[in-house]
């Protein structure tokens, strides 16, 4: 969801049930849903940062994401982003 033109908030949900024919228990599996912001810094820069959650137990119970992306313009070609992701576990 659009707050101004240049920050946006939402919700990501990430998931790792096991392998596609046999899923593993639900006390294995990996769920996350994170709250997300998202914010353009001029026409090159993109800062997406958020606070994620575990909701099992073999899930990390705190995670602090951030990447950093910055837009590559070349002559005759889309634009095309480089972002580099940190992620931060708090146990």
């Amino acid at each position: 969801m659009n707050i101004t033109k240049s920050t946006a908030i939402g919700i990501e949900y990430y998931e790792c049930t096991g392998p596609i024919l046999k899923f593993d228990n639900l006390i294995d599996q990996q769920h996350q849903i994170f709250l997300v912001t998202d914010l353009n810094i001029g026409l090159l820069w993109e800062i997406n940062a958020s606070l994620g959650f575990g909701l099992t137990k073999n899930t990390d119970h705190s995670i602090f994401k951030l990447i950093v992306g910055r837009k590559i313009i070349m002559l005759n070609q889309k634009i095309s982003f480089i972002k580099v992701l940190t992620q931060f576990s708090l146990r």
